[in-house]
């Protein structure tokens, strides 16, 4: 994550007193928390989720995406923390077809179709948010 130039790293006026943890929400994502606290360096704190799936706090908290990767899981298109027949039945068949940015529109290629439901959607049905 970084700013909105795309390039800078956030910033942040606050004094850290504690463990700092970061939680990663994305739109129709399960969000994922940092299984560690971070660790400054320089006056960088910095966290890499995709090097491995213990990165994110719970278990299988993070999908396999190719070797050595690992991301957020997608397929909460209502956003309730749960990849279930609600994500399917109310968002997804009533913007299918549909283009935008659409809550059902899974894979991010502006265009909600049944890829987003088979590709995305149905390999992670049953899994839900681990956030504590």
């Amino acid at each position: 994550v970084v700013g909105l130039d795309g390039i800078s790293n956030l910033q942040f006026n606050n004094s850290i007193i504690q463990q700092l943890f970061v939680v990663i929400w994305h739109r129709n994502h399960l969000p994922v928390l940092s299984s560690s606290p971070l660790v400054k360096t320089g006056d960088v704190y910095a966290y890499d989720f995709t090097s491995n799936g213990g990165q994110a706090f719970g278990t299988d908290a993070q999908k396999f995406l190719s070797s050595g990767i690992f991301g957020m899981i997608g397929g909460d298109a209502n956003a309730d923390g749960m990849i279930d027949t609600m994500d399917k039945d109310i968002s997804w068949l009533s913007e299918a077809g549909l283009s935008g940015y659409l809550s059902s529109d899974l894979n991010l290629d502006g265009q909600s179709s049944n890829t987003d439901k088979n590709d995305i959607w149905l390999p992670n049905t049953g899994s839900g948010s681990q956030l504590p």
